[in-house]
């Protein structure tokens, strides 16, 4: 259960990572 939950906390946060990572590549590049 604690492996579980731990892999879907740093799942989450990963895809926060790319989402934020993108979101700024686009941004910068939409200039």
């Amino acid at each position: 259960m604690e492996f579980n939950r731990k892999w879907v906390l740093g799942c989450g946060l990963f895809l926060a990572a790319v989402n934020g990572i993108s979101f700024l590549l686009i941004h910068l590049l939409g200039r």
